[in-house]
């Protein structure tokens, strides 16, 4: 199941106002977390954020979600297999 932004805030809709922070690819090699602020208690508001930063072209996932997941097993077996 690939996570929406809809699913993604049912998960984190409790946590109230902060910083949450995203897997960005920095470039072919390089990974970063970038920060995007957020405040549950405006559903609307974090909603239109967690889409624009999906659409992001270097957005690679939110953590804890299926694609961080699946992110972290395939790095970890690439860096295995080039060892």
């Amino acid at each position: 199941m690939k996570t929406t932004a809809d699913n993604f805030f049912e998960a984190i809709k409790h946590v109230g106002a902060g910083s949450l922070y995203y897997l960005k690819r920095k470039n072919d090699t390089e990974f970063i977390f970038e920060p995007v602020i957020i405040d549950t208690k405006n559903k609307d508001l974090t909603l239109n954020i967690l889409k624009r930063v999906m659409l992001e072209p270097d957005f690679v996932a939110f953590p804890g979600t299926p694609e961080a997941y699946e992110f972290i097993n395939e790095s970890s077996t690439f860096t295995k297999e080039n060892k």
